[in-house]
């Protein structure tokens, strides 16, 4: 059942995946492209599709060129290498009009995807797994260790820390993350036994690592340095704690949140703007709230991590802005109480809960930013909105080159009936 088998792909996955059909099966083949006939080895096989893994291109597409990773085969780190950064993008344009089509039932006949000006070493965060003393990622589709010199996703600097801690590494720490900002490097450990002396001194050599945790019993204890590490973003400072979500492109994020801020701009007049409250949910430490602050009246934000809540009233503080406030709480319950003229959302890959749903049906705002990672999901809730809301801009952002996920950020506008 597992044979090599030849196939001739016609289509391509949202996830970057060939589509091939052959003997009443849907083949999805990994390192394939559309156009491409290729000899595959199946790995995973159920009654109407089969999984696969291109192993010969016997006619190359145009769109393909060579990945410079060299654990790119085993990574599961980046899905995308083997295609242009052309092409990544049409697939990324493509995902989103046709969930969009597909699930909310709304048909665009066009989509701006702003193009990542960097698309190697763009991320401010690593996120290292360690098993039997070897440091790296999960290999794709299992919990092996791929152990790599670098990673093109990150900067030189995350690199060089990682490389000069890998001899220090014991069975005790089961993962490190590493997070980049503007002052300087934070490394996070995740082990209930001490470090050893060897590797904080080994980090504290690097003057640019300016902060060190370990995670013990799931908190975080500060073992040498400052509490935050701080970025600029959009002409603001943030503090950024262990656990904050602090998205890991900064580039394209600011582009993300002009394109968001002029929206608001353009749909509304001026002196209208700046007499209405904005409802940021999922606001994380507060970088969209704050960001908005100057052009309206007060900044509602609400957040489920109460470290990130913490990092936002302080980040508020440290860019004099008071017209806002942050809120610990779950969207769910706190959405229901809080009065507000124009909602912005930016929740996890899952989407929205019904229940957030049913709150924005039952308070109507006038107007929704909805920041999404997931077009799917996105496209759902649209759906379930598009009765009392209609979609006035959408424009998607590379934020993760090489990888299938895509930002959307839209614009919805009441329905006035």
């Amino acid at each position: 059942m597992n044979q090599d088998i030849k196939l001739d792909i016609i289509d391509l996955s949202y996830e970057g995946k060939g589509i091939a059909r052959k003997d009443n099966l849907v083949y999805f083949v990994d390192n394939a492209l559309d156009g491409e006939t290729v000899i595959a080895k199946p790995y995973e096989n159920k009654p109407k599709y089969a999984k696969a893994k291109a192993v010969k291109i016997l006619n190359p597409s145009q769109n393909r060129t060579e990945p410079k990773c060299k654990v790119y085969d085993k990574c599961g780190g980046c899905s995308l290498r083997h295609m242009t950064y052309e092409r990544q993008l049409k697939l990324k344009k493509d995902t989103v009009i046709t969930n969009l089509k597909r699930m909310a039932h709304i048909e665009i006949q066009n989509l701006i995807v702003h193009p990542n000006p960097m698309p190697d070493h763009y991320r401010n965060k690593a996120e290292y797994q360690i098993l039997n003393d070897q440091i790296g990622f999960y290999a794709d589709r299992t919990h092996k260790i791929v152990t790599h010199d670098e990673c093109l996703l990150l900067p030189k600097e995350i690199n060089d820390i990682k490389k000069n801690m890998e001899r220090h590494i014991t069975r005790d720490i089961t993962s490190v993350t590493i997070r980049k900002a503007d002052d300087g490097y934070m490394v996070i450990f995740e082990s209930d036994k001490p470090l050893s002396a060897e590797m904080i001194n080994t980090l504290k050599e690097n003057k640019e690592v300016i902060s060190i945790y370990q995670r013990k019993y799931e908190k975080n204890i500060l073992i040498h340095g400052k509490q935050y590490i701080t970025d600029n973003l959009c002409g603001l400072k943030f503090q950024i704690s262990p656990d904050s979500f602090y998205q890991v492109n900064k580039t394209q994020t600011e582009k993300l949140y002009e394109i968001a801020k002029q929206y608001l701009i353009k749909s509304h007049p001026e002196d209208k703007l700046k007499n209405m409250t904005i409802l940021d949910l999922y606001c994380g430490i507060g970088t969209i709230g704050l960001f908005m602050a100057d052009i309206t009246k007060y900044i509602i934000g609400v957040e489920i991590v109460k470290e990130a809540v913490n990092n936002a009233k302080n980040n508020a503080k440290l860019n004099s802005i008071d017209n806002c406030e942050f809120i610990h709480a779950d969207v769910n319950d706190a959405i229901l109480q809080i009065e507000y003229d124009i909602l912005i959302a930016d929740p996890p890959r899952k989407g929205l809960d019904d229940s957030v749903l049913q709150s924005i049906r039952d308070k109507k705002p006038e107007t929704i930013i909805y920041i999404s990672c997931n077009s799917s999901t996105l496209s759902r809730d649209l759906g379930m909105l598009s009765d009392i809301y209609t979609l006035k801009e959408i424009e998607a952002v590379d934020m993760f080159s090489h990888t299938s996920h895509v930002e959307t950020v839209v614009l919805m506008s009441r329905v006035n009936k």
